[in-house]
């Protein structure tokens, strides 16, 4: 049941049996259960939700229409509720792994640890942190020219990156993001593209490099 959401590869099934019409688009809402509960407590929702109570990771699943989070967090006290993406139905087992790895954000610190998150709101971090795997090997690759610099230097750095990048190289409106003179920014940034040559080189090497610092900004909790 870890990649599918309730009813999984046998959907249409599990909703005849539970009388149960197939909708065009869905929600799928992953949970996590609070420390003093072990399954999602039985006959929680009506008919208009499918959900597996048995599951170990247990989510809920209903048409687009049907969604009222107001409904859910009343009826789950002290979970962590994920509202995955609308979605077709046939994608629904996509949507459901998008609602999961909010979650798994969320207890990482990378996502606001609130009882109720929406993936709709935080669409950006999700993409970038789709892949550990990869996006370990690219921020390894392009911030590669920086690893010589202690913890808080480093950061400085790639928040200066973040905001010359985002300012599309324009000196004055970076240096307005950062609150300091045009000048120290510009000091700044001449020896950045000394250290950054090779990803400077480039536009697709650019755009690399910014999703490597907007990643690593946001896995040092500094993502504004």
């Amino acid at each position: 049941m870890a990649e599918q959401p309730p009813g999984g590869s046998d959907l249409a099934e599990a909703a005849a049996a539970a009388g149960w019409p197939l909708p065009e688009q869905v929600v799928v809402v992953a949970l996590q259960a609070p420390a003093d509960a072990e399954s999602l407590p039985p006959n929680t929702f009506d008919g208009a939700v499918l959900a597996d109570p048995t599951s170990a990771r247990p989510a809920l699943l209903m048409a687009a229409d049907r969604l009222d989070t107001g409904e859910i967090a009343a009826a789950l006290p002290g979970w962590r509720i994920a509202i995955g993406p609308v979605a077709p139905l046939a994608k629904a087992a996509a949507a459901f792994r998008v609602a999961r790895r909010a979650l798994d954000l969320a207890n990482r610190g990378l996502l606001p640890a609130r009882p109720l998150i929406d993936c709709a709101d935080h669409l950006q971090t999700l993409i970038l942190l789709a892949d550990d795997a990869l996006l370990g090997r690219l921020t390894e690759q392009r911030l590669a020219p920086l690893d010589g610099l202690s913890g808080r230097d480093r950061t400085a750095q790639l928040v200066t990156l973040r905001e010359w990048l985002a300012a599309r190289g324009n000196i004055a409106e970076a240096a307005r993001r950062l609150g300091v003179h045009p000048q120290t920014l510009r000091h700044r940034v001449t020896k950045l593209s000394g250290q950054l040559t090779e990803s400077l080189a480039c536009a697709e090497a650019r755009f690399e490099l910014e999703i490597a610092v907007r990643v690593e900004l946001l896995r040092l909790g500094t993502a504004s």
